[in-house]
């Protein structure tokens, strides 16, 4: 960009990586809150969009057991895109919490990985920046 002598704002997450403070996917609690808030307010009467993305999302192990309960055809359905689904059959607490722990570590290093060029690339920015 400073190349190309483009103007630019950084602002959130992409300001800190610029400043060198990252922070990749810290806001799962956050995120399950949410997810949790959402599904009790929903959930006596959910639309099939609700219904297929609480299948896909829910991280608290008591909840996506409920959910695949109240409609296993489509969690069945959705096993394919997150297989931890079948322990949430199950109903085994201790290996769902387990699989969605391996599930939240999978997706913060996917995140990591896609982060990774764009920080690398603002790193240079700001050390090119401090030399002049």
């Amino acid at each position: 960009m400073a190349a190309h002598r483009v103007r630019a704002l950084l602002m959130g997450g992409q300001a800190c990586v610029f400043y060198g403070a990252a922070e990749f996917s810290r806001d799962t609690d956050l995120l399950q809150r949410l997810l949790e808030a959402h599904y009790l307010q929903h959930r006596a009467a959910p639309t099939p969009a609700q219904q297929r993305f609480w299948l896909l999302e829910l991280r608290t192990p008591e909840l996506l057991i409920e959910a695949v309960r109240s409609w296993p055809g489509l969690a069945a359905e959705l096993s394919n895109q997150r297989p931890l689904l079948h322990l949430a059959e199950s109903g085994t607490l201790s290996q769902l919490s387990e699989a969605l722990g391996a599930e939240q570590s999978a997706e913060q290093e996917r995140d990591r990985a896609y982060w990774q060029p764009i920080k690398t690339e603002l790193e240079q920015l700001r050390h090119a920046a401090r030399r002049r």
